[in-house]
């Protein structure tokens, strides 16, 4: 059976929905100054693993006959998180570097303030040899690395998991 969408043409239609959906979602937070809340990050999981649930369906039904594996289904998820992802590294890198270009500094002195009330009596030349590796983690490309690295991890794991849902295996070809 021919497919008129590929579900790698299905998935980089939902991967680009779901990864403007969570730089509006990224804007917001910082907008409202609410970067720092802890647990509110999990709202951008959610919402790919909403759109994933919306973009696998959205094949199945309508260039599958209504049947989908779950490796067809894991394997749209992980596309979809593969185009979002990297829709997220070209945020963080336009964010980084012209929306808020001292927001990695203010990461930096807040780094400096919790080692400091973790450990007051820390000499010099230990805290300068903790916030240098601070500055390492911190830098734009490093940020990129570990969100690329970290977002693919987590669309994996939900890509299995709404993978479980979106699945509907075709009758005719069971075993």
């Amino acid at each position: 059976m021919e497919n008129k969408v590929s579900i790698w043409k299905n998935s980089v239609n939902y991967g680009v929905i779901a990864g403007i959906l969570m730089v509006a979602f990224s804007l917001i937070q910082w907008l409202l100054g609410m970067m720092e809340v802890k647990g509110l990050g999990m709202v951008g999981y959610l919402i790919l693993a909403f759109v994933m649930y919306i973009g696998a369906k959205a094949w199945r039904d309508k260039f599958n006959n209504g049947f989908m594996s779950y490796g067809e289904a894991f394997r749209t998820g992980f596309y979809i998180t593969l185009i979002a992802a990297v829709i997220g590294v070209l945020y963080q890198y336009i964010f980084l570097n012209f929306i808020d270009p001292e927001f990695i500094a203010g990461q930096l002195a807040k780094a400096e303030e919790t080692i400091l009330e973790a450990n007051p009596n820390i000499s010099d030349a230990d805290l300068d040899r903790a916030l240098e590796m601070s500055a390492k983690f911190t830098s734009g490309g490093m940020i990129a690395i570990m969100s690329l690295v970290m977002s693919l991890i987590f669309g994996t794991i939900l890509a299995a998991i709404v993978a479980i849902f979106a699945k509907k295996p075709d009758p005719a070809q069971a075993d």
